[in-house]
């Protein structure tokens, strides 16, 4: 991990030994509360969206779409749009090519999305950048608490069996649903794959360049290749998240994240 002040450390990102850069906000980048403040009175809202392989052009005008029915001001809708670009400009520079997938959403968090590794296609660029613009931090461990690749998927594999069991048991049994949601709260507090379950929180704004997994290996029994194990918050106040990572050949469409056969190429948790 590395942390920075200065944005042409990003490109650090693509060092073998580093899984992720972090650039905090400068002083500059007041209006991020202002985001912050509209998010929480819900003037500003997006819906969960996601574009695969989609060209810049598409990006801007589906987010702009997006920002200007919000009830922000025009100087303020201006910066996130701005700044939502500047993450894909950021992209292209650092893995190359000109199509993208692209996610943005504004949703309080929830225990949907522990602690994972994002995945891009077979043979796809493994580089992507990422910005929480508003409410807790993303959360990741110390690399060498790590204990194995091994532990690590047999965490998700048990929490995964949670989240289904949770599922399941919504429409019949409240009380059976908050015990599961305790049980993966239990799960992520100490989760089994780390040696000790101190975890650092990025600051709110920051900008996150971060390797991701190649899907075709995703679930062995290796390394992860440089891969940034992180999380959300399952708890706290609403965020407003843009993710972008090098996109690959399907045609460009907006879907909301997991109701597309298209998804299933990309493992993309919260």
């Amino acid at each position: 991990m590395v942390i920075t002040s200065d944005e042409y450390d990003l490109v650090q990102v693509l060092d073998h030994d580093v899984s992720a850069v972090v650039l905090p906000p400068t002083d500059s980048q007041g209006w991020l509360a202002d985001i912050d403040a509209a998010v929480q009175r819900r003037a500003l809202r997006l819906e969960r969206t996601l574009l695969f392989g989609a060209s810049r052009k598409s990006i801007e005008s589906m987010f702009s779409d997006q920002v200007r029915v919000s009830d922000i001001a025009p100087a303020l809708q201006a910066a996130l749009i701005e700044d939502a670009l500047y993450l894909v400009d950021l992209c292209s520079k650092l893995a190359g090519g000109s199509s993208f997938n692209f996610r943005s959403f504004t949703e309080a968090p929830t225990t949907r999305c522990g602690y994972h590794v994002d995945t891009v296609p077979p043979g796809a660029p493994t580089v992507g950048v990422m910005r929480v613009y508003c409410g807790d931090g993303t959360e990741y461990p110390n690399p060498a608490m790590i204990t194995s690749a091994r532990d690590f998927y047999a965490y998700m594999a048990k929490r995964d069996r949670l989240l289904r069991n949770k599922a399941g048991r919504a429409t019949t049994d409240v009380g059976s649903t908050v015990s599961v949601d305790e049980e993966i709260q239990v799960l992520d507090a100490r989760p089994p794959f780390l040696r000790d379950p101190a975890v650092v929180t990025v600051p709110p704004g920051s900008l996150v360049a971060f390797k991701h997994l190649d899907i075709s290996v995703y679930g062995s029994a290796r390394e992860f290749r440089g891969a940034w194990v992180h999380q959300s918050p399952s708890t706290g106040s609403a965020r407003l998240v843009v993710n972008v990572t090098p996109g690959n050949t399907q045609v460009s469409r907006r879907n909301r994240l997991n109701q597309s056969a298209g998804t299933r190429k990309i493992r993309w948790q919260d």
